[in-house]
This record gives structure tokens, C-alpha cells and sequence, in this order.
């Protein structure tokens, strides 16, 4: 049989009643600040807020919350739009709350109102610690200092795949005359959230894999994303985004959000322009840039060398004509030359057939004179061997030759005898 209860006790829901009414007549309500863990939202919101020990990760002080669906677009819609960034974990907030306690479920800090500013201010300094970060190790400029080709014609997108602003960027490539030929390749990438950062930079490992493996060759990339607010636009300012923009081997143009908003994966790009649009125009722009100065370059070589065939056919005009000048001087010259020869040649020869003539006429007199037939008509005679030769001793001949004597009218034949 169980023993006797020694104390009187009262029921839970009194006990529990009890701590309402103290809870309630002490009107529990403050601003309070901590940090944001375990958010949950289906059609309420509820979060823990917590405050670590300085310096550790060990909660020193935790707090259930709830924001209730009534007034959840005054509270953490609001929110989200003042302060540009999405409730989650790990912000620093803010909030305006009233404990409540209730016999059932317990002691809750309903939150009414979060103060925007707040966390705004913790943003931006984790946002200027980032940069200064990314500052002193060197990797603001490494991009800067790339070139893009004389002629963009590969070119790898970062988008998500649905995006309007990659629509947007495809249209106006496709539409100009300079740039519709590009090949475009799509690496699909979630574009805002928590998910964000790690999935851009699988996309840029991607490329970077398909680069290696030469499966593609790419001029540029273009990360592209269409306007947002800072909450839609917070993970581009992600610290390890940055440093794998920052050291990509290819020039990266980003084209995210509206002009007024400058993310740091801007800041560590090659360039920023401020929308996905605003991307394709640039690379139209360089394009035409480029043709256009190769195409001046071309006139420019056109010109000169036109110019140098002028000058070339002048100057060979000039020396056909000073060639044809000489030419002429130097037939001239050889004309006078020949005439001057012929002369010489025609004075020469006529000396010559002179001499000749007065030599035939010498030699003429002598054979008149020494004609046999004038010596015979004269009385004398000649006496021919019997080969012809004029005989002039009897030794010439032989004994028994015959010999022929030569007289003015007549020829008489002998016999020698000796």
C-alpha cells in the first residue's frame, strides 16, 4: 500500500495558471537583440534568439519567438525589404517582443517589430570586413589585369536557366549583326539565396573543368542576374564567391542587379555593368570597337599601299622615260657612230680600190712589157723548156729535149743535141 504523501500539491494547470497571471501582470515587453537560429516559417514564423559568449559559439542566453501569420508582412516582411536581405540564420537582429505564457504550450516572446537598421549595420560591416579582406590579400585587381580577345565570340553564362535577365541578355545578342553569330553556353546556377555562392562557384568550376579537358574555349564569362533587393542580391558579396571570381583565368563581366547596387563579386570582376543587358551591349560595343578599328586599319593600309603603287608606278614612269631617253641618246650616238664609221669605211675602201686600181695598172705595164710577143716583134726570140720555163743557159736543158723558140710570126720546135 503506497505510503501517506507527505505535501500538499497543486494541479499543473493551476501551477501553470499562476505563472500566466504573474507573467501578464508583469507585462514582459522590451527590444531585445541577439542572433538568429533555427528559422522556420509555415504560416507562422518561429526562431530561437540566442547570445553567445564573446568570442565561442556557446549560448549563454536563448529565447524562443514567434511572429504570428497576422501580422507576419508587417513584421518580417518588412523586414526583408528595409533591410535587403532574407530572414535566416545567423543574422544579427533587433526585435520588439512580448513574453506570453500559456498553459499548454509554454512560455513564448511574440515579436512584433524588428528594427531593420540594426542588422542593416551588422551587414554592412561584415560586407566592409569582407572587402578589406579580400583588399589586403591581394585580389580586388587580379582580374583587371586579364585582357579580353580583340573579338569576343565564346562566351560562358552564369544564369539561372528560367531567368528573365538571361532572356534579356540572349535577345540583345542575338539581335545586333556583330554579335549574333557568338557561341553562348549556359552553366545553370541558383542566383539568390544561401544556395547562391556554392552554386555559382560550381558553375565557374565547370567551365573551368571543361576549359582543362578542351572541351570548350571561351573568351569571357558573363555572370548575369536580373534586379533585385538586397536581400535577393546579398549572396554576391559572399567572401569565398569572390575569390573564385577573383582567380578565374578567363575575364569575368558581371551584369547583376540594378545600377545603384554594387556587389563585392562586382568589385573583384574584370567588369561591371549594371544589368544582363547592359552585359551584351558591352560586348557588342567591344566588337564593334574592334571591327571598326580593323576596319580603319584596313583603309589605312589600302591607302598606303595605293599610295606606294603611285609611287611606285611614278617612279617607273619616270625611268621607262629617262630609259627611253637614253635609249634614244644612245642609238643617237651609235647612229652618229656608224655614219661616222661608214664614212671612214667608204673613204678607206676607195683609197684602197684606188690603190688597188693603180697597182693593177703597175703591174699592167710590167706584163705589157714583158709581154714575149712585143720582145719577139722587136727581133728577138724566146726559147721555152719543154715544161714552159723561159730558157736562158744551155745547162737547163737536156740532151734530146725538145724546146720550143718563140719568133715574131710564128713557133719552132727543136730537138737538143749536145
Amino acid at each position: 500500500m503506497q505510503d501517506s504523501v507527505s505535501h500538499i500539491g497543486i494541479s499543473l494547470y493551476d501551477f501553470t495558471s499562476h505563472i500566466r497571471d504573474v507573467v501578464s501582470d508583469a507585462e514582459l515587453s522590451a527590444w531585445v537583440f541577439g542572433e538568429i537560429k533555427n528559422y522556420k516559417y509555415n504560416r507562422h514564423a518561429y526562431f530561437s534568439l540566442i547570445e553567445s559568449q564573446e568570442g565561442t559559439n556557446t549560448p549563454v542566453a536563448s529565447l524562443q519567438c514567434a511572429v504570428w501569420s497576422y501580422c507576419f508582412s508587417n513584421v518580417i516582411g518588412k523586414f526583408e525589404d528595409e533591410a535587403g536581405v532574407e530572414m535566416k540564420d545567423g543574422l544579427k537582429v533587433l526585435v520588439h517582443l512580448s513574453v506570453s505564457f500559456h498553459q499548454a504550450y509554454g512560455m513564448t516572446a511574440v515579436v512584433d517589430a524588428i528594427d531593420a537598421s540594426y542588422t542593416l549595420g551588422e551587414y554592412e560591416l561584415k560586407r566592409k570586413q569582407t572587402i578589406a579582406q579580400l583588399t589586403d590579400e591581394g585580389y580586388m585587381e587580379l582580374q583587371k589585369q586579364l585582357e579580353l580577345p580583340l573579338i569576343i565570340r565564346n562566351i560562358a553564362i552564369i544564369s539561372a536557366d528560367t531567368a528573365a535577365g538571361y532572356g534579356d541578355f540572349m535577345d540583345q545578342l542575338t539581335a545586333n549583326t556583330i554579335t549574333q553569330n557568338c557561341n553562348c553556353r549556359l552553366y545553370s546556377a541558383v542566383m539568390q539565396g544561401v544556395a547562391a555562392p556554392e552554386s555559382i562557384i560550381n558553375a565557374l568550376l565547370r567551365i573551368q573543368s571543361d576549359l582543362e579537358e578542351m572541351r570548350e574555349s571561351f573568351d569571357a564569362v558573363v555572370i548575369i542576374r536580373g534586379g533585385g533587393s538586397k536581400q535577393d542580391l546579398a549572396c554576391f558579396d559572399d567572401y569565398a564567391l569572390a575569390t573564385y571570381i577573383a582567380t578565374f583565368p578567363l575575364p569575368i563581366i558581371t551584369g547583376i542587379g540594378h545600377e545603384q547596387d554594387t556587389s563585392v563579386a562586382d568589385m573583384v570582376s574584370f567588369r561591371r555593368v549594371k544589368t544582363p543587358t547592359a552585359a551584351a551591349e558591352y560586348i557588342i560595343e567591344h566588337n564593334s570597337a574592334q571591327y571598326l578599328l580593323i576596319d580603319n586599319l584596313k583603309r589605312k593600309l589600302e591607302s598606303q599601299v595605293a599610295y606606294i603603287m603611285s609611287n611606285i608606278k611614278n617612279q617607273v614612269s619616270l625611268k621607262r622615260q629617262k630609259l627611253s631617253y637614253l635609249a634614244e641618246s644612245r642609238v643617237d650616238r651609235l647612229s652618229l657612230s656608224l655614219d661616222t664609221l661608214r664614212r671612214k669605211i667608204e673613204n678607206q675602201s676607195d683609197m684602197k680600190i684606188q690603190m688597188e686600181r693603180q697597182k693593177l695598172t703597175s703591174r699592167r705595164q710590167q706584163l705589157v712589157a714583158l709581154d714575149p710577143q712585143r720582145i719577139v716583134s722587136r727581133g728577138y726570140t724566146l726559147t721555152l723548156s719543154s715544161s714552159g720555163k723561159l730558157l736562158s743557159s744551155v745547162d737547163e736543158v737536156a740532151d734530146g729535149e725538145e724546146i720550143t723558140t718563140l719568133l715574131r710570126d710564128g713557133r719552132l720546135t727543136s730537138v737538143v743535141k749536145k
